[in-house]
């Protein structure tokens, strides 16, 4: 049995074993007489009793594509020895049924299906509760949730609105919990289905059995005012805050009174209620403490909590249990048998022999015994941090410690049952070592402190343990957050896992002839994780041995070596520019090697989008002349599909004056008129015509694939109504509006932005330059992250676009246009450029000078953002 434990709170992790467990309150409103009673909702759900015991569920409304049926219940609830069926034809792939009383749903019979394999949600915001002689048996998916909403796609199905199903086809991708506690789930029966099984709720307690043949079973506690966001294989990839894009049908905000948001009351009162004596293994005292009878523990229970006691057992070597909680602490308790004691079928059964996944969680095991030579957690691997612990034992602070219970002589404790600081107590891989322990029983108590961890992020654990798509789509929707929360708008997005990545780079290598290699950095307080994907074989994670604090050092001390005029001058950027390349790069290097990756496509951490990737050097070379680069804050926020670019049409406006406190840029007519000669399809417009409204225009007669801005950009602290691109005379167009441009409509190939600048440190400003191509609603974007001088600007957007008419990509033309800089092809002579590939372009605001541009000041500060295709 695989048991995984995940939380949104990324990238800290924390393990605590204990006693007592948090969970949490509902909302009731009283009881009601068991009973399936169809809502007078317009679904057309029909409920035919042919005896007193069993209730056929037909009718229904149906989605466009005719295989979603929806439902609509003012009541469900049975007793024991009721049946609900739900009958329906074999072309019905999902069934949904909502419960829109306000009452919780008790169901203490069996619910069934009938006439086809359909996997079946039922949703009731006000809870639902599974008595002891619950049955659920399903051939498809079973999921129980207290969400007000699901999404498809774009769309929302509300439990308490009208909706329009039309678009309602595939499977759900989230669920939508109310702005106040949501209901919650109690189960204490049997739940059997073929595939997928999830219960979703403001509380979650599971005491009776669960079975999934697709070995994927979940649990997710949510306390409100969340969106639970989910992909097709039932692993949860994210708890969002707020409702984002939830509406009505009139696409005006949700209300409360559209939603039945609830004043919850407590647990105990949902047990002691309309639930009492239904599930028996749960029991309430007066002081509304809940017992669980089986063991005889008592719990408290608070919002948000997630408790499983009962057995998950998949009819495929064992149910894979993931239980989720949206915000710290939260309580596990894994699968047990009903007594204490049972060495055997305990220690074949206890989450420990299996893998674990967990992140600032609260795992408590209340069973008495396990057979200590049966626990093995490489969930728990790892380098805990306390050097004091010696190589093979580095846990934080001696806080791992076994109670109650006897040890062995040879198990190392401190007089409060803590570790000693005696080495070898853990193997080289961070794992326990089941001869260490004496043979007696004993149950286990632990509390790991984020802060006492060498590994203190759970997402590298989990590429560590290979679960690569969980990683990603934690990752993935953690930097989709930051970038949404930043510009204020949800943004469609299209969620990746390695898999569909894989492909993508097979396409773009068929396409292209281009070798890319995805790049994930991922900083820590203690190291750096690095996972690389590329077009063939699984991915490739590798650790450095480098924190946060060092990292963003050396990052800021490359950038000041290489802007500052006096430390430029000579080559004092290279150290910190070999150190960031020894900790980012050298670790991946033999297998970008082994692969022959020509290209890469960093996703980095905050602090590392504003760094001049292409200026990392190993001591022989730049990055950069080693391959071509591109940067994207978000996989699932680029568009990688592919077009080429050698022949396409380009738009190129800009201004060489500006109003006071801007700098004048004197090159920009001859950097448009460059841009036109190298291709004859170019538009200028320069000064007096480079305005808003000029553009717009543009765009509707001839809707360039490229499009030149030869302007100031400032991406600053603060809200993206902070930072702007400047336009002729006073007008300025701050980020927040950039989508006013209509740039997505038709898609903008590119943008370029040749004249920009980013505040260093400051990750709104890092979200502003790293997120241009997302806010433009372009693929690509083409922009500096300092302003360069007026030679080396020139220098790099003439031999760009020279190259773009070769390049098969827009990066490896950026990089042909940078290595053209560092080799010499392209220098300073006189007053103005010379390259072997033209003739001289003149410069007339540069002084009868020459020079070389190898300086990385003059060609690092450009990063192609988004697609690098």
């Amino acid at each position: 049995m695989s048991f995984r434990v995940l939380s949104q709170v990324w990238p800290w992790l924390r393990v605590w074993l204990g006693f007592t467990i948090a969970l949490g309150s509902v909302w009731i409103s009283g009881p009601a007489l068991a009973d399936v009673v169809p809502a007078d909702d317009g679904l057309g759900t029909l409920v035919d009793r042919p005896n007193d015991q069993q209730f056929n569920i037909t009718g229904g409304s149906r989605s466009s594509s005719g295989t979603n049926l929806f439902h609509g219940f003012e009541q469900f609830d049975l007793e024991p020895g009721d049946r609900a069926t739900f009958i329906i034809d074999p072309s019905i792939q999902n069934i949904f049924g909502r419960i829109t009383s306000g009452d919780p749903s008790v169901i203490d019979g069996l619910v069934q299906m009938s006439g086809g394999s359909a996997n079946l949600y039922l949703l009731n915001p006000a809870g639902i509760v599974f008595g002891s002689t619950a049955q659920v048996n399903v051939p498809g998916s079973f999921y129980a949730t207290s969400a007000n909403a699901m999404q498809f796609g774009l769309q929302w199905f509300n439990v308490f609105e009208s909706n329009d199903l039309r678009g309602l086809n595939g499977t759900p991708t989230a669920f939508a919990f109310s702005p106040f506690l949501a209901g919650s789930i109690v189960h204490d029966g049997t739940i059997q289905a073929n595939q997928q099984v999830a219960l979703l709720g403001g509380t979650v307690l599971s005491t009776g059995s669960i079975a999934s043949g697709a070995n994927a079973v979940t649990v997710a506690a949510v306390e409100g005012d969340r969106v639970v966001r989910i992909q097709a294989i039932g692993n949860i990839l994210s708890f969002d805050t707020g409702i984002p894009g939830l509406s009505s049908p009139n696409n005006s905000p949700i209300r409360p009174a559209d939603t039945g948001f609830f004043a919850p009351l407590t647990l105990p009162e949902l047990l002691s209620g309309p639930a009492e004596n239904v599930a028996t293994s749960i029991a309430v005292g007066d002081d509304g403490t809940v017992q669980l009878t089986r063991t005889g523990a008592t719990v408290t229970l608070e919002p948000g909590a997630a408790l499983v006691t009962g057995p998950v057992n998949g009819q495929e070597g064992g149910a894979g249990l993931q239980v989720l909680r949206d915000q710290s602490p939260f309580s596990v308790l894994p699968s047990v048998p009903n007594r204490p004691g049972s060495l055997d079928e305990l220690g074949d059964r206890l989450p420990p022999n299996n893998a674990q996944d967990i992140a600032n969680a609260f795992i408590t095991f209340l069973d008495n015994a396990f057979e200590a030579g049966k626990f093995d957690p490489p969930g728990l691997r790892g380098e805990f941090g306390d050097p004091d612990f010696g190589p093979g034992g580095p846990w934080g602070e001696g806080n791992l410690a076994f109670d109650p219970g006897e040890f062995g002589p040879d198990f190392p404790l401190g007089p409060d049952g803590e570790f000693g600081p005696e080495p070898g107590e853990l193997g080289p891989d961070g794992k326990f070592d089941p001869s260490k322990l004496g043979p007696e029983s004993l149950a286990m108590l632990a509390d790991i402190e984020a802060s006492d961890l060498a590994l203190d992020a759970s997402l590298g654990d989990t590429f560590v343990q290979g679960n690569f798509d969980l990683g990603l789509d934690q990752l993935e929707n953690t930097w989709t957050q930051q970038i949404e929360t930043y510009l204020g708008s949800s943004i469609s997005n299209n969620p990746v896992s390695s898999a569909s990545l894989r492909e993508l780079l097979s396409d773009i290598r068929q396409q292209t002839n281009s070798q890319t290699a995805l790049i994930y950095v991922m900083l820590q307080e203690q190291q750096t994780d690095l996972v690389v994907i590329t077009s063939s074989g699984e991915p490739i994670y590798r650790r450095s041995g480098v924190g946060r604090a060092e990292v963003l050092a050396a990052a800021d001390r490359l950038r000041q070596a290489i802007t500052n005029p006096v430390l430029r001058r000579g080559n004092a950027y290279r150290t910190a520019a070999e150190q960031l390349d020894r900790w980012l790069i050298a670790p991946i290097a033999p297998e970008l090697a082994a692969q022959k990756i020509d290209t890469l496509l960093i996703s980095p951490d905050v602090g590392l989008r504003s760094l001049p990737w292409a200026a990392l050097h190993d001591g022989q070379q730049f990055l950069v002349q080693r391959f071509a680069l591109g940067m994207t804050p978000s996989v699932n926020l680029t568009d990688a599909r592919y077009v080429s670019l050698r022949n396409a049409p380009i738009l190129a406006m800009g201004a060489s004056e500006f109003p006071a406190g801007l700098n004048p840029l004197p090159a920009v007519p001859m950097e448009l008129q460059t841009i036109a000669q190298e291709r004859a399809q170019t538009t200028t417009f320069l000064n007096e015509a480079f305005t808003i409204a000029n553009l717009q225009t543009q765009r509707q007669r001839q809707p360039a694939p490229i499009l030149h801005l030869a302007t100031h950009g400032e991406f600053k602290p603060g809200q993206p109504v902070n930072s702007y691109i400047q336009f002729w005379n006073q007008e300025r167009l701050t980020l927040d509006r950039l989508r006013e441009l209509s740039l997505n409509n038709p898609p903008v190939e590119l943008l370029v932005l040749s004249a920009c600048r980013t505040a260093v440190g400051d990750a709104n400003a890092e979200l502003g330059f790293a997120g241009l191509a997302v806010q433009a609603g372009v693929k690509s974007a083409l922009a500096s992250l300092w302003y360069v001088s007026d030679e080396g600007t020139l220098a790099l957007m003439s031999e760009f676009y020279r190259q773009l008419s070769i390049a098969p990509t827009k990066s490896q033309a950026l990089r042909q246009a940078q290595m053209a800089m560092i080799e010499g092809r392209v220098r300073v002579e006189g007053s103005g450029l010379t390259s072997s590939a033209r003739g001289p372009i003149p410069l007339p605001s540069l002084p009868d000078n020459s020079g070389s541009l190898a300086h990385p000041y003059y060609w690092a500060a450009f990063v192609a953002i988004g697609s690098p295709w």
